[in-house]
């Protein structure tokens, strides 16, 4: 019996891996080329995006790419990930921040709701544990 669930999970494994890309990163240069890559998962497609660059740029040294060049996507919805905190003051109420691209601007936007809105803003407090990964549709024009 395990080994079915095993073969069957492998087999889960293996078709999603068959399915469309999920994230597309882009790299730049100093003179604001771009280099477009594509993976199953965020950190493929940076690296991918990364080599591209340094392949086929005049200035390989000035290639650069980070995480807020990344999109992800499914079929024709793009989507992007973001991460949204929430602030507990010393009345154990919960404050939540607005969604952001990197953990560190989330917790910050957290901690100045509460501060903004608590009637203790004094004891508010936040901590990494208390963040969401957000993955939510960019609007497209």
């Amino acid at each position: 019996m395990k080994q079915c669930v095993l073969f069957i999970g492998l087999c889960v494994l293996t078709h999603h891996a068959s399915a469309n890309h999920n994230w597309l990163c882009v790299a730049e240069d100093r003179y604001h080329h771009s280099w477009q890559a594509t993976g199953y998962h965020e950190q493929i497609a940076l690296n991918r995006a990364f080599d591209a660059c340094k392949k086929n740029s005049h200035l390989p040294f000035s290639c650069s790419v980070s995480q807020a060049s990344c999109t992800a996507y499914d079929s024709k919805l793009l989507r992007t990930a973001g991460f949204q905190c929430v602030a507990i003051d010393k009345l154990a109420t919960a404050w939540v921040g607005n969604t952001y691209r990197t953990p560190a601007k989330a917790l910050m936007a957290a901690k100045r709701y509460c501060q903004n809105q608590s009637p203790l803003p004094d004891t508010c407090y936040t901590y990494p544990i208390l963040c969401k990964t957000v993955i939510f549709p960019i609007k497209q024009t």
